[in-house]
């Protein structure tokens, strides 16, 4: 795994990937954790297999920046106004 100096080289590659697939609607949100320590990115990505296909586009992947923990989850319940999304 990269450094954070070999992330900071990448960063601006990064933001530009999630915002393009962002403008797409693919991505819902995404950010860095407080503490900085890594990065949430919530997506309408379908499963996992398309996750994981997914961020092999990612500049962090491609350069061995960071690693990838993908959280599947079935929305039983949310609020009002989320049902486009979910």
């Amino acid at each position: 795994m990269g450094t954070r100096e070999d992330a900071e080289k990448h960063l601006d590659a990064h933001w530009e990937f999630l915002e393009k697939h962002y403008d797409e609607g693919k991505l819902l949100g995404y950010g860095p954790k407080v503490p900085r320590d890594g990065e949430v990115i919530i997506s309408r990505i379908n499963n996992r297999a398309e996750a994981e296909e997914f961020v092999k586009n990612d500049p962090f992947c491609i350069h061995n920046v960071s690693k990838y923990d993908f959280i599947e989850f079935f929305p039983m319940n949310y609020t009002e106004g989320l049902e486009e999304f979910m």
